[in-house]
């Protein structure tokens, strides 16, 4: 199984009885669009309309793939082990978490803002982990703007 769909099926699975973001207005399509999408893989992309909903978005391409994922009601068992099992990042939102490459939730960064979750996967093939890493983190400043 790729990467990016085990991200994927881990986050449902996780935020499965968490508010659904979606419900106060916001789709998370508003908040990574799909020139955010291009920007962050440095690639064409199309927006998966079967795998996207209010709370999460997933663009793909021939070159990589962009998800994210938000949610409301940080507290509980997902942020813990969010916060247990990944790498601290400084200067992202109230807390974030990256977890690199080989982690089982490879790539992927994770970030609270007051109660909402925010997890952003991405990989492209033309890009290294460390530039994915480095992407990641600067769009996710984004996304916390939005918010």
């Amino acid at each position: 199984m790729n990467a990016l769909l085990r991200i994927v099926l881990i986050a449902i699975a996780l935020t499965s009885t968490s508010a659904c973001f979606g419900q106060s207005g916001t789709h998370a399509c508003n908040l990574m669009t799909l020139d955010d999408a291009k920007s962050l893989i440095g690639a064409e992309a199309v927006l998966q309309k079967d795998s996207s909903s209010d709370n999460h978005c997933y663009y793909r391409s021939d070159d990589g793939a962009a998800y994210l994922h938000v949610t409301q009601g940080a507290s509980g068992h997902m942020w813990t082990d969010y916060k247990a099992t990944g790498k601290q990042v400084k200067g992202v939102g109230d807390e974030a978490y990256f977890y690199p490459t080989g982690n089982p939730l490879g790539n992927t960064l994770a970030v609270r803002k007051g109660d909402t979750i925010f997890i952003i996967n991405a990989r492209a093939n033309n890009l290294s982990d460390d530039e994915m890493e480095k992407r990641e983190l600067a769009y996710s400043r984004k996304i916390a703007s939005r918010l």
